[in-house]
């Protein structure tokens, strides 16, 4: 069985930040936030940040053409409310809402909160601490063992080990993921 290096093979994925929404995700969270009431982009901005806990924080270069793009279709309108723009859902966003399959395309807010409750439980902020302290460790002892043969290779073999161990843990869930890649999913190109 070939061995798989997933920081090598998979570059430009690894280039990339993992998408908390698959495509075109962020224009229904933005729509189901709405919703809920009206709200300026920074109070939506933190509250998917929060729906997330913490793992998604979507920046204001992706959020403020979203809300323009759903403006330009009149899924929401926006108007100047004590200096700051506020977003509201018109009817016609109602409509889509109530039409499309959200659930089924993309997750509803409810799916999505309950899987990401799930996962930072794993992976919350102590993990991120620890992930942290790991990086700053690794980047020490590679400063370390500058000049010292011995102590260079037992860095290199820890760091071989821990990353066949991290790409045998991707081959084992993408093998377990295959089924489910074979359905066929809507395209949606826009945001």
């Amino acid at each position: 069985m070939e061995k798989k290096d997933h920081l090598t093979e998979n570059t430009r994925k690894h280039e990339r930040k993992k998408r908390f929404f698959g495509r075109g995700g962020v224009k229904y969270a933005l729509l189901e936030l709405l919703s809920q009431g009206p709200k300026h982009g920074y109070q939506m901005i933190k509250a998917l940040e929060e729906e997330s806990g913490g793992i998604y924080v979507p920046s204001a270069g992706s959020i403020y053409p979203t809300l323009n793009m759903l403006e330009a279709r009149k899924l929401i309108s926006a108007e100047a409310v004590e200096g700051k723009k506020v977003y509201s859902l018109t009817e016609t966003g109602r409509q889509f809402l109530k039409d499309t399959p959200i659930q089924e395309l993309y997750g509803a807010s409810a799916y999505r909160k309950e899987l990401y409750r799930i996962e930072r439980e794993g992976h919350g902020k102590e993990f991120k601490d620890e992930l942290s302290e790991l990086l700053l460790l690794i980047g020490k002892a590679e400063k370390a063992t500058v000049g010292h043969p011995f102590h260079w290779e037992r860095f290199r073999s820890a760091l071989d080990q821990l990353k066949e161990q991290m790409n045998e843990i991707v081959d084992d869930l993408d093998r377990t993921r295959k089924p489910a890649s074979r359905r066929r999913q809507p395209d949606d190109t826009q945001s």
